[in-house]
């Protein structure tokens, strides 16, 4: 009988330069965008916005507390 450890969980994570450019093309975006576009231009807002205001203590911690394919 064979048994079957599950993996780990893999962790992506994703580092953007020029954080601030970026904030700025998704608050222009948000400015034109339609209603159906808004929702998902307010959330990369508001994650753009948490993650500025996050030390580089807490950014780290906080990618580990999440289940893979959330943010």
């Amino acid at each position: 009988m064979k048994t079957f450890a599950k993996k780990p969980p893999e962790f992506a994570v994703l580092v953007v330069r020029d954080a601030d450019e970026v904030a700025r093309a998704v608050d222009r975006a948000l400015a034109i965008a339609g209603p159906d576009e808004r929702p998902s231009l307010e959330r990369a807002a508001a994650l753009l916005a948490a993650a500025h205001e996050a030390t580089d203590l807490e950014a780290p911690a906080s990618w580990a507390s999440l289940p893979v394919g959330t943010a």
